[in-house]
């Protein structure tokens, strides 16, 4: 059961971070239509992010401050909006939303998953999650 809770709070710390990180991002993008996107993903995550609260209701544990694989690149991202060209860092936020899928897998590997974290990763978030990254790499074949 701890196993679970940390994979929960992980899960937390990964999306608390990414929303924090498209949202910085959004308003870098002179295209519109690429702003709005990043938008959509931004409420994605903040969905997402809502979905495991109320998982992690009754698990819940505070735990260090973390946040994953976001947590690393969100900063790295947020300074390369202003120095590295769209292109650059939609292929940033793709490859973090690559190795969510990973991690997501990863906790579907887990024979002892419970029934309701199975339900939550497999049908809810790795499909956004997958939904997420096609739609970056659709912006990135458009810019």
């Amino acid at each position: 059961m701890q196993r679970h809770r940390q994979l929960l709070t992980h899960l937390l710390q990964d999306e608390r971070v990414a929303v924090a990180a498209y949202r910085a991002l959004e308003e870098s993008f002179q295209d519109p239509l690429a702003a709005a996107e990043l938008r959509r993903i931004e409420r994605d995550h903040e969905d997402a992010l809502n979905l495991i609260e109320s998982q992690a209701a009754d698990l819940w544990e505070e735990t260090e401050e973390g946040g994953g694989v976001w947590r690393a690149w969100a900063p790295a991202i947020e300074a390369g909006a202003h120095h590295a060209g769209a292109e650059q860092v939609l292929e940033d936020l793709a490859q973090g939303e690559r190795h969510e899928i990973g991690e997501l897998k990863e906790a579907l590997a887990d024979d002892a998953l419970p029934f309701e974290l199975q339900e939550l990763v497999g049908s809810r978030l790795l499909p956004k999650t997958a939904a997420r990254l096609d739609a970056l790499e659709r912006l990135r074949q458009r810019i």
